[in-house]
């Protein structure tokens, strides 16, 4: 047994000789009784000597357990057993003396002990050794829980607990956390770390809440990895976003949990009396007081993460699982947002709900396009339509709801015909579509408006309809003449005047009606009586205009249309005779002048005479006419 000849078995015998010695001399025994006396010590004698020769037993049996691992190359199956026999030894003098100097060492050449295999030949394979952690994580808490609870504090197995999970996360590390021993250890580790004992279920430090909250990515890592193939000891990521769709649906299922816990189970757990408390206990503790803090950040998070999957795969297909489950996250955001929003009272929460049922659908639109014949653009056209009818008839409902989740639904309806205009021009759908697209959602804002005559639905079903009729005068009969393009506009203006009402004051109204009139009567005369290009047949339109003019005047009373469009037609009546002379030849010119000038004086004459024969009838039913025209505007 001699360490300079047999040194393995030499510090075996240390080892034992250590432990021997810790025993007989810590508590009473006879031989502790038989060297006291001997001694001639009392027991505060006895104690402080013991603790000097208990250092002087460490060391020496420390170096005689170095000098036998020196000759590990003689038997390297020997190295792993004895480096553990002498940090034994270390770990009976922490546990009596209750210093944690010794569980540090003892952990140190413990941890040594097991990893043997990765620089010699042991018996522990280094591919077993994650198994050989676990095992002895579940042994130790265990042994505390059933046998030495009163010697090993709550605080001790959470530090125990703690390195024993980062050795374990360093194997996992080691083998991949995408293959098989990767993720049972992170299962099983992952339990063992929930059941940990811990003083109380509130975390008393940053560190501690920092633990507890490890528990909640656990769902998300096993998800994400799962996912991934592992082939040759290496990641396969020719699953394409897969592993990541699925991690942000663990990641989105966590938050939601965490938000149902504070808001629906929180009050009843917390009632609950736990005498011996879990890891898992503090990070339900941390969620039944942050829980909803907790969901928003994943659901931003997430949200952020399958967008941007989204644009990635927008020119390339998915797979059909994982378009069914982005489709489906953005169904649940959808949802989360909404709630968000009702909890939060924001209103950029429910653009986002917006936005996410956008989501949705265009995964389940690229998605058709890219992979069947079925989808075409014309098909985006009438959804936007469709939806914008469902908004419309909704409208009700959410037009007596909050501000917040009122303009966002109104936003939407109003976004959808500019979006589906520019869709529409982009991907050259025609003209057809985009009159069915403005002729639709004019007769659609209409209906909006139709119970407010000052309502914003109005202008825009008005500029709607104003739009109608110059594509169509443009595209479809393709006139090319000024006033097929002023008139419909002038009109547009005139009734959004009438309509706004008391909102003008009467001198603005009145300069607006006056500038539109004539900008109208202005562009149809240019071509009725000065450009000669045109024939006479465009007087008809100046007559038209004129006749409408008055007509709207006299239903209306606004003087101003009436004096406008009187003035018109007088001016193009004598424009087409003069016209009509104008063709004539000399003799025939004068001969219908001098007849136009006899009829003129005849009926001045005549009107004279008339006039003076009943002056007073004409009299009281022109004043008449004046009180009735004083009335108007």
């Amino acid at each position: 047994l001699s360490p300079f000849e047999f040194s393995i078995p030499a510090a075996w015998t240390a080892i034992i000789i250590a432990h021997f010695w810790t025993v007989a001399t810590y508590s009473r025994s006879p031989i502790r009784t038989l060297i006291q006396r001997i001694s001639n010590l009392n027991a505060e004698q006895w104690a402080e000597l013991r603790n000097e020769w208990g250092i002087v037993l460490q060391v020496a049996t420390q170096i005689l357990m170095l000098i036998g691992l020196a000759d590990f190359k003689s038997d390297t199956y020997s190295f792993a057993p004895l480096l553990f026999g002498g940090a034994t030894v270390l770990l009976h003098h922490g546990i009596i003396l209750r210093k944690n100097f010794y569980f540090v060492l003892f952990a140190l050449e413990a941890v040594v002990a097991l990893h043997a295999d990765f620089f010699m030949s042991s018996y522990i394979a280094r591919d077993h050794v994650i198994w050989v952690v676990l095992i002895l994580w579940a042994g130790l808490m265990a042994v505390r829980e059933w046998i030495l609870k009163s010697k090993i504090s709550s605080s001790d197995m959470t530090f125990a607990s703690t390195g024993l999970a980062f050795l374990s996360f360093l194997h996992i590390l080691y083998h991949g956390p995408a293959s098989v021993v990767g993720l049972w250890g992170a299962i099983l580790g992952g339990i063992l770390f929930a059941v940990t004992p811990v003083s109380s279920r509130h975390s008393e430090d940053s560190k501690q809440r920092n633990f507890a909250l490890a528990l909640l990515t656990l769902p998300t890592w096993i998800l994400y990895f799962s996912q991934i193939s592992f082939k040759g000891g290496t990641l396969d990521y020719s699953l394409g976003t897969w592993p990541i769709t699925s991690g942000a649906a663990g990641l989105f299922l966590t938050g939601m949990f965490a938000m149902h816990f504070q808001e629906n189970i929180a009050s009843t757990y917390l009632k609950l009396t736990r005498r011996n408390p879990r890891l898992l206990d503090r990070t339900l503790y941390w969620i039944s007081q942050n829980g909803i803090n907790l969901n928003s950040l994943t659901l931003k998070l997430t949200f952020a993460v399958c967008a941007y999957i989204q644009f990635v795969h927008y020119m390339r297909s998915m797979a059909t699982r994982e378009m069914l489950l982005l489709m489906g996250l953005f169904g649940g955001f959808a949802f989360a947002w909404n709630q968000e929003g009702h909890r939060r009272k924001s209103m950029a929460a429910y653009i986002l709900m917006n936005l996410s049922v956008v989501g949705a659908f265009t995964v389940m639109r690229r998605h058709l396009m890219l992979t069947t014949d079925f989808w075409t653009y014309e098909y985006d056209v009438w959804t936007s339509l469709a939806v914008s009818f469902c908004l419309a008839g909704a409208k009700q409902a959410f037009g007596l709801r909050p501000r917040e989740v009122r303009l966002p639904m109104i936003g939407t309806l109003c976004t959808l015909p500019l979006v589906a205009i520019v869709w529409s021009v982009v991907h050259n759908l025609g003209t057809n579509v985009i009159l069915l697209i403005v002729g639709s959602q004019s007769f659609l804002f209409a209906f909006l408006g139709k119970e407010d005559k000052k309502s914003p639905y109005n202008f825009v079903a008005i500029s709607g309809f104003v739009s109608f009729v110059l594509i169509t005068f443009w595209a479809k009969l393709e006139l090319r003449v000024l006033h097929a393009y002023v008139i419909p506009v002038g009109l547009g203006m005139l009734l959004l005047v009438q309509l706004l009402g008391n909102k003008i004051e009467a001198n603005t109204k009145n300069q607006i009606r006056l500038v539109t009139l004539l900008a109208m009567l202005g562009s149809t005369g240019y071509y009725a009586l000065i450009d000669d290009r045109y024939p006479i047949a465009f007087n008809l339109s100046l007559i038209l205009l004129s006749l409408f003019a008055m007509g709207v005047g006299s239903f209306l009373k606004i003087r101003l249309y009436l004096v406008m469009g009187f003035s018109a037609l007088v001016v193009d009546l004598l424009s087409i005779i003069y016209k009509i002379l104008i063709a004539m030849e000399r003799s025939a010119q004068m001969t219908s002048v001098g007849a136009i000038v006899l009829l003129i004086g005849v009926s001045l004459v005549a009107g004279a005479i008339y006039y003076k024969t009943n002056r007073s009838i004409l009299d009281r039913s022109l004043d008449r006419w004046r009180t009735k025209l004083a009335g108007w505007r």
